[in-house]
């Protein structure tokens, strides 16, 4: 018995183990592979459909609905769709990503109180932050939080009907957001979220990672094929990062960085430079100052006075 309950326990703390029940035509036309409210599909463009998702996840592109492409539709994911449905859409986060913001500072605010159950505002403050951070790196921009009633792209949280979005969270959706100029982010609150870097094998998902992922909406970006791209649509156990296509989409966007931050180590040298240059200036100022003739300046110098004068001797 005791044996069993601690299964059941080991089980329910792994976020990829549990099957959600998919209706996977649904699960295309939700993310933009096939058309809304279209019910007779031929072979053809349903094999075509998948062909797209599975390159979007990064898996073999056989068009078929095989057991890995089950599984990939299963996982928590973003709700943002992969394939832009319509440019001219009133939503825009179904826009095409040329939205974009025109200021060289964006704003953003946090909204917990009345929002979530479970993540605090101190947790939420601080995982857009080190978002905030991370892409500001990569362009001339500053992503800054400020206190002011309407920023640039707000992030609250919510559950499966959240005022004012008229987007239901499902139990796949870890959150979603709005290309600019909206810049809505919104956090399923129903989602066990841990204050982790990266979304682990065991534990919850990491919050961290879905706010960094859904940043990148709010300023203008798609979904990536790329596993390694913040940007790709699954949140899977894997260590992603800000890929170089990630770096030139940002850099396309809000233009390239003036003044990079300089690595640490490089700093660390450019400090002792500036030390040893210090002390050779110093020490030319004190020659300066020595008022000897040049044959006084020497090394264990012979003293001999004669008359009255000293004579100075300098050893070959």
């Amino acid at each position: 018995m005791f044996h069993y309950d601690l299964l059941v326990v080991f089980l329910t703390i792994i976020p990829f183990l549990d099957t959600r029940n998919v209706d996977h035509t649904e699960f295309l036309q939700k993310y933009g592979y096939l058309p809304r409210g279209s019910n007779q599909l031929s072979s053809t463009s349903l094999s075509e459909a998948l062909k797209n998702m599975q390159r979007m996840a990064g898996l073999e592109e056989t068009g078929e609905l095989d057991e890995r492409t089950k599984r990939m539709m299963e996982r928590p994911r973003c709700g943002h769709p992969d394939v832009q449905e319509d440019r001219h859409s009133r939503g825009k986060r179904y826009a095409q990503p040329q939205f974009k913001w025109t200021d060289k500072v964006i704003t953003y605010g946090c909204k917990s109180a009345g929002t979530s159950t479970r993540i605090s505002l101190d947790d939420l403050r601080r995982t857009m932050h080190q978002a905030a951070s991370q892409w500001s790196e990569l362009a001339d921009v500053e992503i800054l939080e400020s206190s002011v009633e309407k920023p640039n792209i707000q992030i609250s949280a919510g559950r499966s009907s959240h005022y004012p979005c008229n987007v239901r969270f499902d139990s796949q959706t870890l959150a979603h957001a709005f290309f600019p100029p909206h810049g809505q982010i919104h956090i399923n609150d129903n989602v066990h979220f841990v204050m982790t870097n990266f979304t682990e094998r065991i534990g919850g998902n990491s919050l961290y990672s879905v706010v960094a992922h859904e940043m990148g909406h709010a300023l203008g970006f798609s979904h990536s094929p790329d596993s390694d791209s913040v940007m790709f649509a699954y949140d899977t156990p894997r260590e992603w990062k800000f890929t170089p296509m990630d770096k030139y989409r940002m850099e396309m966007y809000y233009g390239t960085k003036k003044n990079p931050t300089k690595p640490k180590e490089d700093e660390r040298k450019k400090e002792e430079r500036k030390k040893e240059e210090r002390g050779r200036k110093t020490e030319k100022e004190h020659e300066k100052d020595d008022i000897r003739p040049n044959e006084c300046r020497v090394d264990n110098p012979i003293v001999v006075q004669y008359r009255g004068e000293y004579l100075v001797f300098k050893v070959s």
